[in-house]
């Protein structure tokens, strides 16, 4: 159960990392409009980072903790915790793909 909780845990850091890209990278399409586009991008890295920070926090509790405390509980709150990250990161993702490369427009702008 840990381990299946920190890949998916990475999963929703790297889901969210390449939304941040897409976002700011659409930015490149149509000049005017990259500040906004970069700026919008800043908080979904942001995201990204937190879920990343989240996983080594989880890391260190289950490397550190003592054999008698049952963590079952823990890792299941975190598996549902990055579970939805990252299928909420993966439609965000869905959704920037299709305008960027079907419409051929920026994300924002």
């Amino acid at each position: 159960m840990k381990n299946i909780a920190h890949w998916l845990g990475l999963l929703s850091a790297v889901t969210w990392l390449l939304l941040a890209a897409l976002v700011a990278a659409s930015g490149l399409i149509m000049p005017s409009t990259l500040p906004i586009n970069s700026v919008g991008a800043m908080p979904l890295a942001v995201v990204s980072l937190l879920q990343w920070w989240r996983v080594r926090a989880m890391k260190r509790v289950s490397d550190e903790a003592s054999a008698g405390i049952v963590l079952n509980p823990l890792h299941r709150v975190d598996i549902a915790t990055s579970a939805a990250m990252s299928v909420t990161g993966a439609t965000l993702l869905f959704g920037a793909s299709m305008r960027v490369f079907v419409e051929g427009m920026p994300v924002f702008g």
